[in-house]
């Protein structure tokens, strides 16, 4: 069961329209939904290009996780990666602090490698970093001090020494 004070960022609808029309429509990429007992267990967006399939968003419904959908799904998606000739399956980007879903993925095989993250304030936001890097308390509240120009210069360089 999900952590009650885990914060669950959605994104807008709009968004997902778009994912729909310019990504999914077009032919790069897909959904699967997997049902039990006529109602929707879990989904997932799996995105393709060239020939790597990328896992980039799902949701499933907690009160059916013991149905293991999510296994289903991609048990789906790499079945259909191998049937289509595509030779790279990449799971995606995983919270370190989410240990279930890391466990998950390595079940599969999957292996892990560090990801750069860059992400950009705006302006009275509370920025939320699920990174653990020495020091990123410390980044977060002087860049909120800082003038947008000097935080635009400076994040590129201050991002690949510390979230690298």
């Amino acid at each position: 069961m999900r952590d009650p004070g885990t914060v669950i960022r959605v994104p807008r609808r709009r968004f997902f329209s778009l994912l729909w029309q310019r990504l999914l429509e077009p032919g790069h990429g897909y959904v699967l939904i997997a049902e039990h007992e006529g109602r929707p267990a879990a989904a997932a967006v799996f995105l393709t290009a060239g020939e790597t399939v990328v896992y980039k968003y799902g949701a499933s419904d907690e009160r059916l996780w013991d149905v293991r959908a999510n296994h289903v799904l991609f048990h789906e998606a790499i079945r259909r990666s191998c049937d289509e000739g595509l030779r790279s399956f990449d799971f995606g980007r995983t919270d370190f602090a989410d240990r279930g879903l890391r466990e998950f993925k390595l079940g599969w095989g999957a292996t892990t490698e560090p990801q750069p993250m860059y992400v950009r304030a705006v302006r009275g936001a509370t920025p939320r970093f699920d990174v653990a890097a020495p020091g990123i308390r410390f980044l977060t509240g002087l860049w909120r001090s800082l003038p947008r120009n000097l935080a635009d210069a400076l994040g590129p360089a201050v991002c690949r020494r510390w979230l690298a």
